[in-house]
């Protein structure tokens, strides 16, 4: 596990995925409300670091179900995996997952209000924000 890669992937995952909500615009009224329930339901999974790594993979599957640019999506997919072994390695070592559900909070405020440059901004905050905890994490497994 490289400190490197987590600072590499985080910012193209947060890149692409603003890309794919850009092109395909903005999700419809029932996604949107899916992906609030999901976020709620991250809101009361905080002590479950699995359930909520899970649930916060499962929202931004949803937030991109609309995409239809199958290859975007495969790479976004490709490097969702890459993240997942951090995010897992992680939260086992620490017991915890990194609770995204303000950043999630912002992406959807957007998206209601029919913005979808702000919503794609946030979602690539989400991103930019997310590493942070497993940076720390795998920097100080090595010092």
């Amino acid at each position: 596990l490289q400190p490197d890669e987590v600072r590499e992937i985080s910012p193209e995952l947060g890149n692409l995925e603003a890309f794919a909500l850009r092109s395909a615009g903005p999700p419809d009224g029932p996604t949107l409300e899916q992906l609030g329930r999901i976020n709620a339901d991250m809101g009361a999974s905080r002590v479950d670091a699995e359930r909520l790594h899970d649930l916060d993979r499962a929202w931004h599957t949803e937030l991109l179900a609309h995409v239809e640019n199958a290859r975007l999506m495969e790479l976004i997919e490709s490097l969702r995996a890459n993240a997942t072994r951090y995010e897992h390695a992680f939260f086992r070592s620490e017991g915890r997952a990194v609770d995204s559900t303000h950043g999630h909070d912002d992406i959807l405020a957007s998206l209601h209000s029919g913005d979808v440059g702000e919503a794609a901004a946030a979602l690539e905050r989400n991103w930019a924000d997310s590493p942070s905890h497993v940076l720390d994490w795998l920097e100080s497994r090595d010092a």
